[in-house]
C-alpha cells in the first residue's frame, strides 16, 4: 500500500485500485503483530496453533503490504522461532534467510540489525550441523559485530565458540543440504 489521498492508502498495482483507510491499515498491521506475539508464546507447547496463526498473518500481510515490508520479515523470524522450537533446523534456516534479506533491504549490508539476524541464522545452522553455510554466516556476523560492538562483545564470543566447534567438522560435512545434488 502507498499513500494516496488524505487518510487513505492505495495498492501500487495500477490495475488493482484497492483503497484502504490508513487507520484500518494500522489496525490490521497491529492485528498481525498481536497474532505473532501469541504464536511466539504458543511455539513450544502448541506449534500447530502457532503455525496456523502465522499462516493467517502471512495471508493478511501479503494482501496489505509489499513483499519487502518489515512486518514480512518479522513473520519470517517468528516462523523460524516456531520451527526452531521443534528442532526443525532446516525449515527455521529457510525462514531466517528470508528474514535476513528483508533486514538487509531495510537497514543495509553493514547494519548491526543484519548482524543480529545473521547471528540467529548462524545459531540455527550450527544446531542443524549445516557446517559450510554456518561458517560463512558466522564470518559475516563477526564482521558486523566487530565493526559495531567490538571483538569482546558477548555475541562475538559465542560466534567464535561456534566456529571453533564447527571447523573440525568441515571435512566430515563438506556439502550443505541445499547444495547437495539430487539423485532420482
Amino acid at each position: 500500500m502507498q499513500d494516496s489521498e488524505e487518510g487513505h492508502c492505495s495498492c501500487p498495482n495500477s490495475s488493482c485500485g484497492h483503497l484502504v483507510s490508513k487507520s484500518s491499515l494500522v489496525q490490521q498491521v497491529q492485528q498481525i503483530r498481536t497474532k505473532m506475539d501469541i504464536a511466539r508464546r504458543l511455539s513450544a507447547r502448541n506449534p500447530d496453533e502457532a503455525f496456523q496463526l502465522l499462516s493467517q498473518c502471512q495471508r493478511l500481510a501479503q494482501s496489505l503490504l509489499t513483499n519487502q515490508h518489515p512486518v514480512q520479515g518479522e513473520i519470517e523470524d517468528c516462523l523460524a522461532q516456531v520451527y526452531a522450537s521443534q528442532a526443525d533446523w532446516l525449515a527455521a534456516a529457510g525462514h531466517l534467510r528470508r528474514s535476513c534479506e528483508l533486514v538487509r533491504v531495510q537497514f543495509g549490508d553493514g547494519s548491526l540489525e543484519l548482524g543480529k539476524e545473521l547471528f540467529k541464522l548462524a545459531q540455527i545452522l550450527f544446531n542443524g550441523q549445516v557446517v559450510d553455510e554456518a561458517l560463512s554466516v558466522i564470518e559475516q556476523a563477526e564482521s558486523l559485530f566487530s565493526l559495531h560492538c567490538g571483538v569482546e562483545h558477548e555475541m562475538m564470543i559465542e560466534l567464535r565458540e561456534m566456529k571453533s566447534c564447527l571447523q573440525p567438522l568441515v571435512s566430515q560435512f563438506p556439502v550443505t543440504p541445499q547444495s547437495a545434488p539430487h539423485t532420482d
